[in-house]
């Protein structure tokens, strides 16, 4: 059997050309015929637009930001995977367990790393509120101030889902059928934070994609583990 991997490339089903923000759900359709997922390879890539007011970009200096810790973490709230068997994991509160997860696993020097500062993160909050400004470089071909140009945060993201939580046999698309990812995205108060946050700050994540690795399908479905969580929401009564 050929070993040979593929790069996939998915948009979302509900694409917006304006971007995605505050309460929007975004749906991708994982597939592909004859191919097995590798487990451990879906990311999630996209544009960050991150606004002080409404058409407002985020000046240097404005202490808004999001959880450096779980850098694009931040704007998702909850996750659903599922395929046509049903409901594989529903994951709440999402960003609380991300950042349960840094917590427990990552020390500051661990932060210096690729993969983690592609995702917006870093030991410190400064690096976050780098993270939502614009991106500027210096274009040769003008002069004046159209001699800079000015790009959105790009990051891209490893979500904490089943599927990136991983071990045995890769997931076989001809035995199990497709893979819907449905994420929704977290309120503009939980996702950003700092002194200058206020009730007019607004996020947009644009140009989203959702990329995966497959290799050929063996004609098997062996055991597959994946990890996941429930989200425990518990109310204490005291006089105290």
């Amino acid at each position: 059997m050929s070993s040979t991997i593929q790069y996939h490339q998915v948009t979302a089903e509900n694409d917006k050309t304006s971007g995605f923000t505050e309460f929007d759900t975004v749906d991708f359709v994982l597939t592909g015929e004859g191919r097995k997922l590798v487990k451990n390879s879906i990311t999630l890539d996209y544009d960050l637009e991150v606004n002080s007011a409404a058409n407002t970009p985020k000046a240097t200096g404005d202490q808004i930001r999001y959880n450096h810790k779980i850098g694009g973490h931040s704007f998702f709230e909850s996750f659903q995977v599922s395929n046509p068997s049903g409901v594989i994991e529903n994951l709440q509160a999402y960003p609380i367990f991300a950042n349960q997860v840094a917590t427990a696993t990552l020390d500051i020097n661990d932060y210096y790393s690729l993969d983690l500062l592609a995702e917006g993160r870093g030991p410190v909050e400064t690096n976050a509120e780098i993270g939502c400004e614009r991106v500027a470089s210096n274009n040769i071909q003008a002069t004046g101030g159209a001699a800079v140009d000015f790009t959105d945060s790009q990051q891209c993201i490893k979500p904490l889902i089943c599927f990136n939580r991983m071990s045995g046999d890769d997931y076989s698309f001809d035995k199990m059928g497709p893979i819907r990812i449905s994420m929704n995205l977290a309120r503009v108060v939980q996702a950003l934070s700092g002194q200058d946050n206020s009730n007019t700050s607004e996020y947009k994540l644009k140009n989203l994609k959702l990329r995966f690795n497959s290799v050929p399908d063996d004609g098997k479905q062996g055991k597959m583990l994946m990890l996941s969580y429930a989200h425990v929401k518990q109310t204490i009564s005291s006089t105290t």
